[in-house]
């Protein structure tokens, strides 16, 4: 299946967050559990690119590289928490996935590197009011990237998530 370069810009951006989530947000980055899902996700985020010769590989990851800077701005300013972006990103993807706009195939970097890093995102989630926040930028941030282009088959309806 060949993959457009709008395709891979999509697949790469959900690992590009966790990664980033993983590197600014885990109080020991150097730890076993932390190293592997940095590594996956770093894999996850690779894998799209993978077949494409230099120049062009190196287009489109600035291409990502630069979707990731504009949708994670606010999530890098002073203060803000960056378990709070992992969750907004879990709500975003989960949505994404559950509507088969994108899979996470089992054994996966990116479905395994998901495995590692939900344990460290429960303590936010577990927080009422961070959820709930966390779960309305999530349907923010689906509207600026399908304002941006991407993602666009994707429902921001709640009745559609629970389908």
């Amino acid at each position: 299946m060949r993959l457009t370069d709008k395709a891979r810009v999509e697949l790469a951006l959900p690992a590009l967050v966790m990664f980033d989530v993983m590197t600014a947000g885990v109080d020991d980055p150097a730890s076993p559990e932390a190293r592997e899902a940095i590594d996956l996700f770093a894999q996850a985020a690779e894998e799209p690119f993978a077949d494409l010769l230099p120049p062009k590989r190196r287009s489109l990851e600035r291409r990502a590289e630069r979707l990731f800077e504009d949708v994670m701005r606010q999530h890098r300013q002073e203060g803000a928490l960056v378990a709070k972006a992992g969750l907004v990103w879990f709500y975003a993807l989960q949505r994404i996935v559950a509507q088969d706009y994108l899979v996470l195939h089992e054994g996966s970097a990116m479905a395994r590197g998901m495995d590692l890093i939900m344990p460290a995102l429960q303590p936010a989630a577990n927080e009422p009011a961070l959820n709930r926040s966390a779960e309305k930028q999530a349907v923010r941030l689906l509207k600026r990237l399908n304002w941006l282009g991407y993602y666009e088959g994707v429902s921001l309806d709640a009745a559609d998530l629970a389908a």
